[in-house]
């Protein structure tokens, strides 16, 4: 057995100490990075079904605007017509990436379009078919409209939850359950 020399078994000592600085500094910094992104990812998310719940209500909202036009030249009209084309490539693109995101969720955002749609298809005939206002009174609406937008989009809104922290885990067909299918 050859002895070791004076001083030589405090060098690997050292550079093992050396190395669990350096190892643990870039563990430090794959974490930071990591849950970093983890964050960032979830803000992209909340913002895009945030932006998924302002479609539903404004699509609601649709036949209160035709309603409350003030005139029935062509320009009025066309402008009501294209934001209603708007309205429809907007949601094009929400289900999109919904269904990019949660095959779950996609359901329900559907379920609610589905639903808000039912009421919003003869609002929207009987706005255009009433005359354009022209009173301030007028712009009072009443008993017109359809009137669960608010519930619908509140049904997805509370559906979202589901995305995020623990319960994006889960299966979509328990979260399907879980939610009633939308």
């Amino acid at each position: 057995m050859v002895a070791a020399a004076p001083g030589a078994a405090a060098t690997p000592a050292s550079v093992t100490v050396l190395v669990a600085v350096i190892t643990s500094g870039v563990v430090a910094a794959l974490i930071t990075t990591v849950s970093g992104n983890m964050r960032a990812n979830a803000s992209l998310r909340r913002d895009r079904y945030a932006e998924a719940v302002r479609y539903l209500v404004a699509w609601g909202e649709y036949p209160y605007r035709i309603r409350r036009r003030t005139d029935d030249e062509p320009a009025t009209r066309a402008a009501l017509a294209e934001r209603g084309h708007t309205l429809q490539e907007e949601r094009a693109q929400i289900a999109g990436w919904i269904a990019t995101d949660s095959r779950a969720l996609v359901t329900v955002f559907d379920g609610c379009v589905r639903d808000i749609s039912a009421l919003v298809a003869p609002a929207c005939v009987e706005a255009w078919s009433a005359p354009p206002v022209t009173t301030a009174a007028g712009m009072v609406l009443k008993d017109f409209g359809p009137r669960e937008v608010g519930a619908i989009a509140t049904r997805f809104q509370l559906a979202t939850r589901y995305r995020f922290g623990v319960r994006r885990l889960m299966w979509s067909s328990w979260v399907l359950r879980r939610i009633g299918r939308g």
